[in-house]
Formats: C-alpha cells, sequence, structure tokens
C-alpha cells in the first residue's frame, strides 16, 4: 500500500507527468490530487494468493479486488477460463 501513495507511503514522485501537467501543476497540489484519486486494487492471479485471501482482504486502504481469471488459468494449467479448477477459485474468491 505504500508504494500506491505519495504522503503516507513511498511513492516515487515526478511532477513531468501528464497527472502532473508535465511540470506545470505545483508538486504538492499535484501530490494531493494523486493521493485523494488513488485506488488500490489488489490481482487475484496466482493460487498462493487463494491461501492469503483474509490476509490480503484485511489490508487497511484496499480499496477492491480483481480476479486475474487468466492468469489463474494459466497458472493452473487449466485448459480454458471456464475450467473446475479456474470456477472454484473465482467462486472462493
Amino acid at each position: 500500500m505504500r508504494a500506491c501513495r505519495y504522503r503516507t507511503g513511498s511513492r516515487g514522485f515526478s511532477g513531468v507527468t501528464r497527472a502532473g501537467g508535465y511540470g506545470s501543476k505545483p508538486m504538492w497540489e499535484h501530490i494531493d490530487t494523486s493521493d485523494a484519486g488513488i485506488a488500490a486494487i489488489a490481482m487475484i492471479e496466482d493460487p498462493s494468493a487463494l491461501d492469503a485471501l483474509e490476509e490480503i482482504l484485511a489490508v487497511e486502504g484496499l480499496n477492491a479486488v480483481f480476479i486475474g481469471r487468466g492468469d489463474l488459468t494459466v497458472a493452473f494449467g487449466a485448459p480454458n477460463h471456464n475450467d473446475a479448477i479456474v470456477t472454484r477459485a473465482v467462486d472462493r474468491t
């Protein structure tokens, strides 16, 4: 979560990005605007994440969880994303 925010985290700063108006936005305005607009989303894309769901969902500041169904399919070696092992993982999440 620290990598997502400037003020309460450790996010690297660059004011010359599009979000920073390519250097035209004052630094602290850019930081405050960016921090206020962050959505932290965890991707569940690996079978080991299924064993840590409770811990992942308990992370303070987490706004959402995205199920990486394609990644889970590949990680499980399943023939397709509708395979029973993938469907169970999605249902569990």
